[in-house]
């Protein structure tokens, strides 16, 4: 997952799983060393068509011994604190293997050429220029489209700085809340939610307790005036969209009443300057109009 070890990592491949050029790299390695992961869809098979395979010798870690065992193929299972088990194993080495590895990812992530894939190379400039005005900051995610490409996009300078909801239960509402608790946790850092209009709904309420506890996060909207991904799926299925088109209040008016600083943007270029005017004194509301966003990248 995006966020849990320092970047850039030349061996960093991402969460890119679903993606044949990765699934061929696992399919093909003789032996795999899983690091407290459930080895669940949501961490290699984004897309659920159970087309991600590990045919090597599996050699599982993981705090949980339950967990240990839970997979069928285990060569073997070692019940560890995973970051004790990384460290006493790196001392087993006096020098670096030479396996190639670093040419192999690059002709990966060339191959996964993602910047100019048409469902992520549009929210691309959005974590550029994060990673522009806001390079050590922590993002927390809801289950909005921009998080869902930023699962393989994003690649944070330092660990635990990625947080979202758009896996597992793919709970609506979290980015807010959680946000707001990942600044309290760290006041010195600065804190990003990046949710959806139809998201935001769940836990709306949270941007009153932002204000009125002076917690300055960063939240980003991003309004595509529904549930866009649920939208795309009836589509595909060929089903009446039901309960998809919601109706979302005036986000600058809601900020309005709450006293709540906030600004509209509409380009990559207008998201450049709110972020790099905010002055982090105060929280701010940026909302994305996703529409103009995506029509600017055309022109």
């Amino acid at each position: 997952m995006p966020g849990t070890i320092n970047s850039p990592h030349p061996l960093d491949l991402g969460a890119n799983g679903a993606f044949q050029p990765v699934r061929e790299l696992a399919a093909a390695a003789d032996v795999i060393l899983a690091l407290g992961t459930e080895i669940g869809e949501t961490d290699y098979d984004v897309v659920f068509d159970d087309g991600f395979a590990l045919n090597g010798r599996l050699i599982r870690v993981d705090i949980d011994a339950e967990q240990v065992a839970s997979h069928n193929s285990l060569a073997l299972g070692i019940v560890s604190d995973a970051r004790s088990f990384a460290e006493a194993l790196a001392l087993s080495f006096d020098k670096p293997l030479d396996h190639n590895g670093n040419a192999c990812v690059i002709q990966i992530r060339k191959a996964l050429n993602l910047a100019h894939d048409d469902d992520f190379g549009p929210y691309l400039p959005l974590y550029q220029n994060l990673e522009t005005y806001l390079p050590d900051a922590i993002l927390v995610g809801d289950s909005t489209t921009p998080v869902y490409a930023g699962n393989h996009l994003v690649s944070q300078r330092f660990a635990r700085r990625y947080f979202n909801a758009s896996t597992g239960y793919g709970t609506l509402g979290y980015a807010l809340p959680a946000a707001l608790g990942a600044k309290v946790a760290k006041p010195d850092l600065r804190v990003v939610a990046l949710v959806g209009d139809g998201g935001l709904m769940f836990t709306v309420a949270e941007l009153a307790t932002m204000m009125q506890e002076g917690i300055n996060v960063l939240v980003i909207i991003w309004n595509n005036c529904g549930y866009e991904e649920i939208r795309r799926y009836m589509d595909k299925a060929g089903v009446e969209r039901l309960g998809v088109n919601i109706i979302a209040p005036k986000f600058k008016e809601l900020c309005g009443s709450m006293k709540a600083p906030y600004c509209r943007v509409t380009s990559p270029e207008t998201l450049a300057s709110a972020l790099k005017n905010w002055s982090q004194q105060a929280p701010l509301v940026i909302e994305i109009q996703a529409d103009s966003w995506l029509d600017a990248l055309e022109d």
